[in-house]
């Protein structure tokens, strides 16, 4: 290895250094990318169930007395469906029958006595696909159920197939159905148990990722490129330096003679011969040593090789 090598090969090194730099930490970001779009994804997804779940008070202090809803109270309950984006209707049970729905009047005898909290249900009667629900008890005799629009996990499934594991059930964007374990008809869940994943798309996750982190991306690349060139100056300085101190650069003395001809001192010339006993050309390492300041070391390496030598004594 010689000057004329060590350019390319610290351009090359420096290169490959800063790519696995690179590689490390665009893996963290994406990947961390990712987890912050299933964190978001979970918390709109348990606000959208929690808002029902905050307003069971309010809705036991208005629809307290609520048994066959009449008018009035028909009114107030398509109110409540127009007010919360994420309910698609409300259910009425009165004494064990299915009175009201704001979807329309029903009269028909429930499954069974249900606990209040969330339910998921396998296969709804009216759009046979899975529905979610929450069941609320009024008084005595009367429950209200409120139904959920289906799944729209619009945040994830930018960069891939999200859905949510309800433990037994498992359900995609529009209430798909990615796997299905239950063996009854309505299946209790606790929200703060259900968990969100994905799969994931990388082609379209990268292009969002790409778009969403740009800023970040041109400044880590401007920075690593800095950071090369840099690293690339400094390894071909330390291999210079290397030279120096292993005494690769060898003292050839010139003799300076008077008009008489006699020996009266000698000019140091500095040659720099490889491992191979290749002679590497004095005007491509003396003008970057001079740049970068090494000449005091090249020169104390010089003359401890001459001082170390027989020439001092044959003169």
């Amino acid at each position: 290895m010689n000057i004329k090598s060590i350019k390319p090969i610290s351009i090359t090194l420096s290169s490959l250094i800063g790519f696995g730099v690179l590689g490390v930490i665009f893996t963290f970001m994406y990947y961390n990318f990712i987890n912050t779009f299933l964190i978001e994804e979970r918390q709109i997804s348990l606000e959208e169930l929690r808002v029902i779940e905050e307003k069971e008070i309010a809705f036991k202090k208005q629809f307290s007395t609520l048994a066959i809803p009449n008018k009035s109270q028909q009114t107030a309950l398509t109110k409540v469906v127009a007010k919360h984006k994420s309910i698609s209707s409300i259910g009425v049970i009165h004494d064990g029958y299915f009175v009201y729905s704001t979807y329309g009047i029903r009269d028909r005898k429930v499954e069974k006595a249900l606990e209040p909290g969330f339910y998921v249900k396998p296969k709804s009667a009216l759009t046979k696909k899975p529905i979610i629900y929450y069941q609320l008890q009024l008084n005595d005799k009367t429950y209200i159920r409120i139904y959920f629009k289906p799944l729209t996990l619009d945040v994830i499934d930018r960069i891939g197939d999200g859905y949510i594991d309800f433990g037994s059930i498992i359900l995609a964007t529009d209430n798909k159905v990615i796997k299905n374990n239950i063996r009854c008809i309505n299946n209790q869940f606790n929200p703060e148990t259900i968990t969100l994943n994905i799969d994931v798309n990388h082609l379209a996750a990268i292009k969002v990722f790409m778009i969403y982190k740009s800023g970040y991306i041109i400044t880590i690349v401007i920075i690593l490129l800095i950071s090369c060139y840099l690293l690339s100056n400094k390894i071909k300085q330390e291999f210079i330096k290397y030279q120096i101190r292993h005494h690769r650069i060898k003292p050839y003395l010139q003799p300076i003679v008077d008009r008489d001809g006699h020996i009266i001192g000698a000019e140091i010339l500095a040659r720099w011969i490889t491992n191979k006993g290749e002679l590497v050309a004095p005007y491509l390492f003396i003008p970057y040593i001079e740049q970068e300041k090494l000449t005091p070391l090249l020169t104390c390496s010089l003359l401890a090789q001459i001082h170390n030598s027989n020439v001092l004594n044959n003169i």
